[in-house]
């Protein structure tokens, strides 16, 4: 598996846009004499926030940036709640501004804009319109109540949970998601608890194009997305539930595997593919 990474969010003005443009979508610019933090925030609804409603009353037009950074990185500096409970950024010294961009894997992407004189969003021109690989996903197990699932956006990211048979049936949610997003726009939710830790596996579709991200609800931090048509999200999903099924022992689950609910995914995937 890869390095694991961790996604970062920033709402910027139109001048600091242009300096990322400048730099190639590959660094941020240093910041100012008046500006010793850096502020990257954790989760997309926050970055909404700041660059809709403070930027655009600033400077006539915000916009939402993101971007990954190596997680034996970020994990040296603590995640900061400054108001509500997905009100959570990092705060990064000024100096250490260089060794982030260092560390940034991939490039900048423009994902939202708000203004009326917003321009676009645009996908860096050497990057595809998806992520930047191929989504894989595995489970492990299950055993003694305990269910491994790992994901891999290739050659970027990696992330692992171990997921508990209760309080709620993941394996169930998971599959009515992934049938929900095969069929239609929408945003559709399972979730995954590891005792005491829950996570949202959250897919988000709109026309051909969707959204997946893993976000620890409790700190509202994404600990891992992919974006990509339909079938790149949902057939990685349906192939390893596929394969869990032929090796699947209810007794260390304590609960069925959902074969008709899989069943039906199968024949949806089928206009997919």
């Amino acid at each position: 598996m890869k390095e694991p990474t961790t996604l970062l969010f920033r709402p910027v003005g139109p001048q600091e846009l242009e300096l990322v443009r400048a730099n190639g979508w590959r660094q941020w610019p240093p910041r100012l004499p008046e500006q010793p933090i850096f502020y990257p925030v954790t989760n997309e609804k926050y970055a909404v926030e700041i660059a809709s409603q403070w930027n655009v009353e600033e400077s006539g037009s915000g916009y939402v940036t993101r971007f990954r950074v190596r997680t034996s990185f970020m994990d040296r500096f603590d995640i900061q709640c400054v108001g509500a409970a997905h009100h959570t950024e990092w705060w990064i010294p000024a100096e250490d501004l260089d060794e982030l961009n260092a560390n940034i894997v991939g490039t900048i992407e423009l994902v939202q804009a708000f203004g009326d004189d917003a321009v676009k969003p645009v996908v860096p021109v050497d990057e595809p319109p998806s992520s930047s690989g191929r989504l894989r996903v595995g489970f492990r197990g299950p055993a003694n109540g305990w269910l491994a699932l790992e994901l891999e956006d290739e050659g970027v990211t990696g992330f692992e949970v171990t997921v508990s048979y209760t309080p709620n049936d993941f394996l169930t949610e998971l599959v009515w998601a992934l049938r929900s997003c095969a069929a239609g726009d929408g945003t559709y939710e399972a979730f995954a608890h590891t005792e005491p830790e829950v996570y949202e596996f959250g897919f988000a579709r709109s026309a051909e194009q969707v959204s997946f991200a893993v976000t620890e609800k409790r700190a509202a931090n994404v600990l891992f997305a992919f974006a990509g048509a339909p079938r790149q999200i949902v057939l990685p999903f349906w192939r390893a539930l596929r394969r869990l099924e032929a090796e699947f022992a209810a007794v260390q689950w304590r609960g069925p595997f959902p074969t008709d609910d899989l069943a039906k995914l199968t024949a949806e995937v089928e206009a997919l593919k």
